[in-house]
């Protein structure tokens, strides 16, 4: 365990070291008519104050509305991905596939019938599946915290 966090700890990282990592990314999703959330995300990431992490995922975005009213909802929803990241250390450099999961809540506030303000909080988790032991060699996980403005149509049917 590392003396300084348990964010970051890995044979093959030094537990002296701590990121800044910064994301770039999209998504997309539709609600049913029965609340169901549906869609896709993809995003790249990247360590800016060393660069001693970089990589990217993508996956799918699935979740349920659990209130949806003209001017509000409040979802409860999660991504799930997979992707590579390369990772430099004093002990070299290392590749890796990872699984990326960030369970979350967003509660949006229509400001407009076609713009809304949406407040999400989420919990990511990353780690490798391959090489090595499963989230052994590489793992990190952090609260998320986000503002978005949406522009789009938000009829919601229940």
């Amino acid at each position: 365990e590392c003396d300084w966090s348990s964010d970051v700890c890995s044979s093959d990282l030094s537990c002296g070291s701590s990121y800044a990592i910064e994301y770039s990314g999209g998504y997309g999703y539709g609600v049913t008519s029965e609340g169901n959330i549906v869609g896709g995300f993809g995003m790249a990431f990247m360590d800016v104050e060393n660069a001693s992490i970089a990589g990217g995922v993508g996956g799918m975005i699935v979740g349920q509305r659990a209130l949806g009213f003209s001017s509000l909802h409040l979802d409860a929803a999660m991504r799930l991905g997979a992707g590579g990241l390369a990772v430099e250390s004093a002990n070299g450099g290392s590749g890796y596939f990872i699984l990326y999961a960030e369970p979350y809540l967003e509660l949006g506030i229509g400001l407009t019938p076609w713009m809304q303000l949406s407040a999400t909080a989420g919990y990511e988790i990353m780690g490798n599946v391959l090489p090595g032991i499963a989230f052994e060699d590489f793992r990190y996980w952090s609260p998320t915290f986000g503002f978005t403005l949406t522009f789009g149509s938000f009829k919601r049917p229940f």
